[in-house]
This record gives C-alpha cells, structure tokens and sequence, in this order.
C-alpha cells in the first residue's frame, strides 16, 4: 500500500531541510488536478542523474511511492527523467497555502514572504537547485566572471531581492519569463551563504561556486567561512 507518513510535514516551516524542499517544488514541481476536479497531483520530474533530490524528499515525507523512470527520443536522442507523483489532500492544500499554485511559473507571487525569515536562505538554495544556473563568462583570456542566474516571475523575484539586499535591476525579461542575473562578487558571496545548514544540496552547482568564492577577490566580501556538508 503506498503511504506518506508525514503528511503534515509542510504544515508548519521549522527546519532548513522543509524550507528547501518547499523551495525545489516551487521550482520543479506541479499541480495537478485529478480527473474528478475535486484534488491535485503533485508531480516533480527531473534529470534521471539527480534523482538524489527525490530521494531525500521521500525520506523528509517517509513515503514509499514508486519513482517512476521516464526513457524517450527527443531530437534523436534519448531523454532520462524520474518522477515522483502522489495524491495527498493535505500535502498539496499546504503548498497552496504557501502560494504554489497551478500554472505557477506565469503567476507566482512573493511566495518567500510566506516562508519564516530564519529558512528563507534555504528556500532560495532549493529553488536555486530546482530553476537556476551558474555561469562563466570569459571577460578576457586569462579572467573569467561568475554569473548566478535564476528564473521566475518578477514578483517573485523581487522577494528574493529584497532578502538577499540584492539591487532589483539585476532582474531583466527574457520572454515570457523574468531572470535574475547575479554579478556582483558582493551579492554571490551572500547567496553562497545561504548553503549555511543544508543537509541536502546540489552538489555540483554548489562545487562551481567553490571555484570561484576561495579566490582571493572575494575574501573581502565574506563573513561565513565554512559551509555544512551535504547528505551523500
């Protein structure tokens, strides 16, 4: 019989870890109305490859639904995804408290607001995981800069500006969707602190920041110096 044995475990916001999670579904996740309208479906798909994040979400929840392995041929090649699907009233009437709502990524609000102050900074790290990127761009031969970058309604955006005390013009429009550019070695150090008390994270986006945040142009912008580890 599949179960989530912690089915109120989004009801109250109180650690780091369901910040997270919050923050990756409001990235990666949807909702989805069942065929009778009366309930939704949760459903997070991603790379077969990061399928970790899955994992530590079904242990947070300590559920035992099947994970399902999605193979297809896009544009002649193979696609690897896996999904995590479930039907949980009280799961899903939580994350609509929090302003996750279907069709999400044309209308989401300030949800971070929403999210206690003391785990907004793992909110942003699990969105970070679920919808953005870092970058380098060669300025010259032998120097490169970092860019930070995140997608998301301007709204929304907007709410991460503010806690971070990042300037809101470094959000731009790109189609239909607004994106936060981070360039500033003052504003990638402070969002690199948000990686403070994670037990989960991406640790490959974590590690391209590692290239950059120990060089000695940044030193004068840190004011945290050691970052937990991760969950293998």
């Amino acid at each position: 019989m599949k179960y989530i044995e912690n089915e109120h475990y989004f009801s109250v916001i109180d650690s780091p870890s369901k910040a997270y999670i919050l923050g990756f579904i409001a990235a990666d996740g949807s909702l989805v109305k069942s065929s009778t309208g009366n309930s939704y479906y949760l459903t997070i798909t991603i790379k077969y490859e990061d399928r970790s994040v899955l994992d530590f979400i079904q242990k947070e929840l300590n559920s035992n639904y099947k994970l399902l392995e999605i193979r297809k041929i896009s544009y002649g090649k193979e696609v690897h995804h896996i999904r995590l699907q479930f039907s949980n009233k009280i799961i899903t009437n939580d994350l609509i408290m929090y302003g996750i709502l279907p069709r999400k990524s044309l209308t989401m609000t300030n949800i971070i607001e929403n999210i206690p102050v003391e785990y907004r900074d793992a909110f942003i790290i699990g969105y970070f995981d679920g919808d953005g990127s870092v970058s380098f761009i060669s300025n010259s031969i032998n120097n490169k800069s970092m860019n930070v970058q995140i997608r998301g309604t301007q709204d929304f955006l907007s709410g991460i500006c503010n806690h971070l005390d990042i300037p809101i013009t470094y959000i731009h429009q790109y189609d239909s969707i607004s994106q936060l550019t981070i360039t500033h070695m003052k504003y990638i150090v402070r969002f690199f602190e948000c990686y403070q008390n994670l037990q989960f994270y991406y640790i490959r986006k974590h590690n391209k920041f590692l290239k950059r945040i120990n060089e000695p142009s940044y030193a004068k912008y840190k004011q945290v110096q050691t970052i937990s580890s991760p969950i293998k």
